[in-house]
């Protein structure tokens, strides 16, 4: 009796550890789940509360899903900064709710290969996806109207503001304009 009793102790401490443990993935999306790896911060404006996403926390999935909710509110933004130099992240999906992606957010993630904007995304600023190497594919969603890039840098540094991209996607309905920092 004691050894069976041991056993389903084992068993239900296994169970409760695996459903537990928070997922980068589109698992996430589905539930609103509180235990999602990456970092938020919850902000309120005019009585609106949103959360900003503000780092990759203990997320180790390669291919990072940005959800439409955290904690049963929207998630709106991503931080200045929020996955820079991030070396494990290959591929990234921001939901339709996502309205901006801030300065330096995805700088130096040299293996980030492809990256789907989705269509809420108004503004990309500067520097956003400098330094990624490794981009091949950037699709972006309908929304976009401003791509902020910073000329003051150097032509060496300008090169790699979207890596090596060989496909950029972007809807035909899409009025896109660019502003251009040309202060050194």
């Amino acid at each position: 009796m004691k050894k069976c009793l041991a056993i389903i102790t084992v068993l239900a401490t296994l169970l409760l550890v695996c459903l537990s443990l928070g997922s980068c993935g589109d698992d996430a999306l589905d539930t609103g789940n509180p235990n999602y790896t990456l970092e938020f911060t919850l902000h309120e404006l005019d009585g609106v509360k949103f959360y900003k996403v503000t780092g990759i926390g203990d997320c180790k999935d390669a291919d990072i899903v940005i959800p439409e909710r955290y904690n049963d509110i929207i998630v709106k933004y991503i931080e200045d900064g929020a996955f820079e130099k991030c070396k494990s992240i290959k591929s990234v999906k921001l939901s339709d709710n996502i309205y901006s992606i801030g300065k330096n957010a995805f700088r130096n993630c040299t293996n980030l290969e492809k990256v789907d904007i989705g269509n809420g995304v108004t503004t990309i600023y500067s520097n956003a996806f400098f330094g990624c190497t490794g981009l091949k594919e950037l699709r972006i969603g309908k929304a976009l109207r401003e791509l902020a890039i910073d000329m003051s840098l150097d032509g060496d540094e300008r090169d790699v503001v979207f890596g090596s991209v060989s496909s950029i996607t972007v809807p035909s309905s899409s009025k896109l304009y660019l502003s251009l920092n040309l202060c050194s």
